[in-house]
């Protein structure tokens, strides 16, 4: 089979463990980043990129961190497959590059 090329945003946080999060958030990004997969940390997501099998054991694993340390852990998920791509974060950014321009250039 080929590589169902997978793009995700991922949010893990743990559940009543007050205002400051930073602290176990970082244990789940420590897991996406000894991954090897393509990722980026942003506000409130990371996103990571690769093969769907690939990117759904980091997530089950990176999930895990905080469950199996007895915290409750809330998840939020979403992914794009697009079978046959690569490189999606680059397509994307590229893409929005191109309608910012056009916006911009109708406002001129």
């Amino acid at each position: 089979m080929s590589q169902l090329n997978t793009l995700c945003a991922l949010a893990i946080a743990p559940y009543g463990q007050g205002d400051h999060l930073s602290q176990y958030v970082i244990q789940a990004v420590k897991v996406i980043q000894d991954s090897g997969l393509s990722y980026q940390t942003h506000a409130m997501t990371t996103e990571i990129e690769g093969d769907l099998d690939e990117v759904m054991a980091v997530v089950t694993k990176a999930a895990k961190v905080l469950a199996e340390n007895g915290i409750r852990t809330e998840i939020s998920f979403r992914a794009d497959i697009r079978p046959g791509r690569e490189n999606a974060f680059e397509q994307k950014k590229a893409s929005l590059a191109r309608e910012e321009k056009k916006l911009a250039d109708k406002e001129d």
